[in-house]
């Protein structure tokens, strides 16, 4: 393979399919490549910006959720693993993880007395709104090179491509 540096190494993959395969159309490689890229790049950030907090992205994501979700801050492990992408062993271990640190109590759900909600602490909430700052700081950087008009273009371009 040629050498590349990593602006142009779809670009430099779409080439060589072409000409090694002229009969595959990997066009599409160059966007989907980028953006699985820019994926795997935007949470590698964020991990780096949410260790000095001691919590894994996966926390944050059931505190922020959680912190999102407003006054009590309460939500069941269902209305949770329908924000979050983990397994529901993986939420039960997280939903662990976090009661253990101090940051959750869990409290037999008033919808479903089956499952045990997960409610902020003190701490949580703190927690939560301090890795938000973090991670929102790292996602403002992610986009500082687009002028801001451009945002929506791309939001409406990356939702389009979700339908």
């Amino acid at each position: 393979m040629k050498q590349a540096n990593s602006d142009s190494l779809m670009d430099t993959l779409v080439t060589e399919w072409a000409q090694e395969c002229p009969d595959l159309d990997a066009s599409a490689m160059a966007v989907v490549g980028r953006i699985m890229r820019l994926g795997q790049r935007f949470e590698n950030e964020a991990t780096r910006a949410l260790k000095p907090l001691g919590i894994a992205y996966t926390d944050f994501d059931i505190l922020a959720t959680l912190r999102r979700s407003g006054s009590p801050y309460t939500l069941t492990p269902g209305q949770l693993a329908d924000a979050v992408l983990l397994t529901s062993g993986a939420m039960t271990a997280a939903l662990e993880r976090l009661e253990k640190a101090g940051l959750i109590s869990r409290h037999t759900s008033t919808t479903d007395r089956r499952s045990k909600a997960a409610r902020l602490t003190n701490a949580g909430k703190k927690l939560a709104k301090n890795a938000a700052a973090a991670r929102f700081d790292i996602a403002t950087q992610a986009v500082a090179s687009l002028p801001a008009r451009s945002h929506h273009q791309l939001i409406a371009l990356l939702d389009k491509l979700g339908d």
